[in-house]
């Protein structure tokens, strides 16, 4: 019975560091930073070496506060990768984010107050 007991510990272990760490866990938008803000963020058709940034499809809004869309569906279907840049208030280098999983649209919350966030479903 303790091999079991070991066993269900490790596996409980692993699907909490999962959940909580940032570097294992599978994500379709830009990290939720602790007491940091997203003041940028970038879509990529393909790898940023190739610097191909996507413009939003649709945008509403100003500035300073605007929800900008992003259809990449076709991109996908196509089997190119979607790669995220996000750039975080105080750090100089940007958070890379490439997408696995299947997604259609890609969303983006400016708010140069309360910073922004970016995701795709």
């Amino acid at each position: 019975m303790r091999p079991i007991v070991k066993r269900n510990a490790v596996a409980c272990l692993i699907a909490t560091l999962i959940g909580f760490s940032p570097a294992l866990a599978q994500t379709n938008g830009c990290p939720v930073r602790p007491g940091k803000i997203l003041t940028a963020a970038e879509i990529y058709d393909g790898p940023v070496e190739d610097n191909a940034i996507l413009a939003p499809d649709s945008s509403t809004g100003t500035a300073a506060k605007a929800v900008n869309r992003f259809d990449v569906g076709a991109i996908v279907a196509q089997g190119r990768k979607i790669v995220l840049s996000c750039h975080y208030k105080g750090e100089a280098k940007p958070v890379y984010i490439e997408i696995r999983t299947k997604v259609t649209t890609c969303e983006q919350r400016v708010d140069k107050v309360a910073g922004g966030s970016l995701d795709c479903r």
